[in-house]
């Protein structure tokens, strides 16, 4: 079985600390289960970073140039009390972001019919205009944006364990009524105060 495999070892860069959840070794660890697979048919492809305008789908202009000037030189930086940032995470989150609007697009242009994305940091929690849980840029509502326009009505998300990656795609063609139906919706999350522009690295 045949997968499009979507990740990039820059996406490791991406340290928000000493004992951070959201650490390197949640990705090696789906990587590592994604290759004793036996049964899949891995096509990798390297995460390019994403487009401004793909970014623009789902975050304001001025979110974008907040996440791109936080990065610090050293340290890190707290987006919110979960998200911190530090040298290495805004290449990483771009190239996450960046992974998951090729594997839509490849999906569509009947590339593959299969498509996983390995990717950190995640983009399921975060807003248009917050960073949250762990999460710098909306890569799901990114990804069903590009779908959706596309004519797909159907996003599947694959769960990164290893007994449920076998068989499981990301994204699947779906019959294409005259209005795409819509693909998500969304539910509010807890907002947290924004760390004021100009605010020292977090130290935490």
């Amino acid at each position: 079985m045949s997968v499009a495999l979507y990740t990039h070892p820059d996406m490791l860069g991406h340290r928000p600390g000493f004992n951070h959840v959201e650490r390197p070794e949640r990705l090696t660890a789906v990587l590592d289960a994604l290759a004793g697979a036996s049964d899949l048919d891995l096509e990798r492809h390297a995460a390019e970073p994403i487009a401004v305008e793909d970014l623009l789908r789902v975050h304001p202009q001025s979110f974008i140039d907040e996440v791109l000037s936080s990065e610090p030189a050293s340290g890190r930086y707290s987006l919110d009390p979960d998200t911190h940032i530090a040298p290495g995470t805004v290449n990483a989150a771009l190239k996450a972001a960046g992974a998951v609007t090729q594997a839509v697009r490849a999906v569509v242009a009947g590339e593959t019919l299969r498509a996983f994305c390995a990717v950190r940091p995640p983009g399921h929690h975060a807003e248009p205009e917050q960073a949250m849980g762990f999460c710098v840029f909306s890569n799901i509502a990114i990804a069903a944006r590009v779908a959706r326009e596309a004519g797909y009505a159907r996003v599947i998300p694959a769960s990164s364990s290893a007994r449920s990656i076998n068989g499981r795609s990301i994204l699947a063609p779906a019959p294409r009524p005259s209005t795409a139906s819509a693909i998500s919706s969304t539910r509010p999350c807890r907002r947290w105060p924004r760390a004021k522009p100009g605010a020292p690295p977090s130290k935490g």
